[in-house]
């Protein structure tokens, strides 16, 4: 039997251990995932109002329909509320709870219904994680053995298993590396490449802050491998307009900035940080 056919098996196995977790063993939400979904379904200002300090639903008897109808999308597709509620009570950009919001309306509010989301991105990243690693290292066997190790790692079953964003990040980061080495390569940059590092660069970075690191990355290889030319000047130039269609898809980005460095300074005068790591910590 040829080897690769083991690897495709493993593979085949841990999704159907997947689809099982899914279904039958998820049973509630994690901390994370609570505030996941009442983001989605642009909810978390009015969660924020009904828990604060001074609020008559605290310590007392509250009937359950007040907290369930905190997850319910009321209006739908209330994409710009999502948005703005982000800024005032979380620290991640809009895009992965506009697509937890669809998948709701989809499929209904069920403890599996961001796990779908889940599942389609993890897929979609091992197949990018696939072609990418064969384009490295051009070889099929080498390709399924990462994807392999990839797949049947416990930490990203962990992930899969926990509705949040990071699966997107992920394929994200993979998608533009991917392309950016074969620009470094190739030294060719057309409308083509432009149109995918412009739009790649600005899902990751309305999925998660950190995408930026990703981005100041590519940017040092580029500028370790190109050094001053056209082509680096091409590439920046998409890193730009990737920056500009950002703050067009989330012009509340500036509020989400203003909230967050009040509540930073806020905390570092109750408690400041003592070492060196959590002055760093402080910053992000």
């Amino acid at each position: 039997m040829n080897s690769k056919i083991y690897f495709i098996v493993l593979i085949a196995f841990a999704l159907v251990v997947r689809i099982y977790a899914i279904f039958e063993l998820k049973q509630n939400f994690s901390n994370d995932e609570s505030v996941t979904y009442l983001s989605a379904t642009g909810n978390q200002v009015k969660y924020a109002q009904l828990v604060k300090p001074d609020s008559a639903y605290l310590d007392n008897y509250v009937k359950a329909q007040v907290w369930k109808n905190c997850y319910v999308s009321n209006p739908p597709f209330c994409f710009k509320k999502i948005a703005y509620d982000l800024t005032q009570y979380d620290i991640h950009p809009p895009l992965f709870f506009w697509l937890m919001h669809l998948f709701i309306l989809l499929f209904g509010f069920h403890v599996y219904t961001g796990l779908i989301l889940n599942l389609i991105t993890t897929l979609l990243t091992l197949f990018t994680l696939y072609k990418f690693s064969n384009y490295v290292f051009n070889n099929s066997f080498k390709s399924l053995l990462v994807c392999t190790f990839w797949f049947l790692s416990p930490a990203i079953v962990q992930t899969d298993l926990e509705a949040r964003h990071y699966q997107l990040f992920a394929l994200f980061t993979i998608l533009l590396s991917h392309i950016i080495l074969k620009i470094l390569n190739t030294q060719k940059f057309d409308l083509r490449s432009a149109f995918f590092v412009i739009t790649i660069s600005t899902l990751g970075m309305l999925t998660h802050y950190y995408f930026g690191f990703v981005l100041m990355g590519i940017y040092l290889l580029l500028l370790y491998r190109i050094k001053f030319n056209n082509l680096l000047l091409e590439i920046s130039g998409c890193f730009v307009l990737s920056v500009g269609l950002f703050f067009c898809a989330f012009p509340d980005f500036f509020l989400f900035v203003k909230n967050y460095i009040a509540k930073k300074n806020s905390v570092y005068h109750i408690q400041k940080p003592q070492t060196f790591l959590e002055k760093v910590k402080t910053q992000f």
